[in-house]
């Protein structure tokens, strides 16, 4: 991403320096990308769910806590509450 160009005029010798603004993400864009992750990885480690053991299941208890604002709601709905006391 550049951030100045030069450009000439074809009609002068003259050159003139534009500036050149690129503004990342809005936050709503930050937002949804953050979401959008946090999903993924809910849907990843559900599916390490089924085979884990019972020290993996603490650990995605932890990661959960770690991860997600609803960890609890999700801890219950899973049932790792045993896991994660």
């Amino acid at each position: 991403m550049p951030i100045s160009t030069y450009q000439s005029s074809p009609f002068s010798n003259k050159v003139t320096f534009r500036k050149e603004i690129f503004v990342g993400a809005s936050e709503r864009q930050r937002e949804l990308r953050r979401r959008r992750k946090r999903r993924h990885k809910l849907a990843q480690l559900k599916g390490k769910l089924a085979k884990a053991t019972q020290s993996e299941k603490l650990e995605i208890v932890r990661k959960l806590r770690e991860m997600s604002p609803g960890a609890e709601k999700l801890i219950v709905e899973w049932e790792l509450v045993e896991a994660g006391r």
